[in-house]
C-alpha cells in the first residue's frame, strides 16, 4: 500500500470537495432552470 503524507492527502481531499461542490452547483442550476 502507498501511504500519502498528510499534506498530499489533504490536497486530494480538497480536490474532491471542489469537484463535488461544482457538481452540486450544476445540479442545482439545472433543477432551478427546469
Amino acid at each position: 500500500m502507498i501511504h500519502f503524507s498528510r499534506v498530499r492527502e489533504w490536497d486530494l481531499v480538497q480536490l474532491v470537495l471542489i469537484k463535488f461542490r461544482v457538481l452540486i452547483m450544476e445540479i442545482f442550476n439545472s433543477i432551478q432552470w427546469h
